[in-house]
């Protein structure tokens, strides 16, 4: 097998066996010899066969190293990244705009509006917890759509109105988060590794609506790590994502008052655009079919990976706080991370009741 210049990937492709067991069992067979024959038959001039370039995407996605794909495809870390920056060409082709591509602003604002009744309609029909349906039907929906419209920039709207899908790059080149107010924001973050593919890029939507704080302050708070926030770094720092990454506000609403009704009708509205821009931006990890058939372009054109892991309608807003002082309340952003959801206590659910836990 080795004179024919097969790879281990391709010979576990052959015998039905992964990769890493064929070169154990190479390893054991073979001993000092198998550096050897590697080095006598070096596979330089060798086409790229359908599992390796299959397992080259899949084990780059789970953050494998040069050095441990040079060894399974037996090929040199600068041919494995000439052979990524094709694959990277490949995958971003797709979404590359070919010429001028302006779209007269009535069509994408139709777009906009009608892709927003689409969406959250949708959501109606789908799963949320009694509290939230009981809340949400307290008025017609399209009252909903229009305090969500109202607060989501045009530039914004242009993205979401598009023929095309969004990307990474578009969303990068929107205005940082700074604000106080209440409102939905994307955090954007990429891997350390290069060149980038797809698979190296992360999109999280989460909201805020903590009153004369809003977005600002869980900007800071993802940075810095505060209260539940520091289980975030934890899924950086395993996914080698570069800090603090891009916050972009998507959707903004103000709190008239610090008083529990202004605050709480902040907040709804907050987080129901959150749900909505969830599911548009195609942010949701593995979601329900239901879900999947709201977004509005072809969801394997995502250049981006998603990073929330579930509907935040599917989860009440904590209690409300009422300080005697001056009975505000904090947010009920809705995301944290998954792999510790199941271990978090009610306790730190209200300090950060992030419900859409990044995985």
């Amino acid at each position: 097998m080795f004179q024919d210049k097969k790879s281990f990937v391709d010979l576990g492709d052959i015998f039905g066996r992964e990769p890493e067991k064929m070169f154990i069992s190479a390893r054991r067979r073979l001993g000092d010899d198998l550096t050897a024959l590697t080095k006598q038959n070096k596979r330089a001039s060798c086409p790229w066969s359908e599992a390796e370039v299959k397992y080259l995407v899949s084990r780059r996605k789970e953050g494998a190293t040069l050095k441990e794909l040079r060894k399974m495809l037996r090929r040199t870390e600068p041919a494995i990244e000439q052979k990524l920056q094709t694959i990277a060409g490949d995958a971003f082709k797709s979404n590359r705009t070919q010429g001028p591509q302006v779209i007269p602003s009535e069509i994408w604002q139709r777009f906009f509006h009608e892709r927003l009744m689409k969406i959250g309609c949708g959501l109606l029909m789908s799963d949320m917890t009694a509290l939230w349906r009981a809340a949400l039907e307290q008025r017609p929906f399209e009252e909903w759509a229009q305090l969500i419209a109202t607060g989501i920039p045009e530039q914004v709207q242009q993205i979401l109105g598009g023929i095309d899908p969004p990307t990474f790059e578009k969303l990068t080149d929107l205005p940082q988060v700074d604000t106080t107010d209440a409102g939905v924001y994307a955090r954007l973050m990429r891997t350390k590794d290069r060149p980038q593919l797809p698979c190296d890029r992360y999109l999280y939507v989460g909201s805020a609506a903590k009153y004369n704080f809003g977005l600002n302050d869980r900007v800071r708070r993802h940075i810095v790590g505060d209260h539940g926030i520091y289980r975030i770094s934890t899924a950086i720092k395993k996914r080698r994502l570069e800090e603090p990454g891009h916050f972009i506000a998507l959707m903004t609403i103000k709190a008239n008052s610090p008083g529990i009704e202004d605050v709480v009708h902040s907040r709804r509205v907050a987080v129901l655009a959150e749900a909505i821009l969830t599911v548009w931006l195609g942010a949701l990890r593995n979601p329900r079919w239901d879900l999947k058939s709201l977004y509005p372009w072809d969801i394997e054109l995502l250049d981006y990976r998603p990073w929330c892991s579930h509907n935040p309608l599917t989860l009440d807003i904590e209690d409300i706080d009422t300080p005697s002082s001056n009975r505000t309340v904090e947010s009920s952003n809705s995301n944290e991370l998954e792999a510790e959801r199941n271990t978090t206590g009610n306790a730190d659910r209200r300090t950060d009741s992030n419900g859409k836990l990044e995985g």
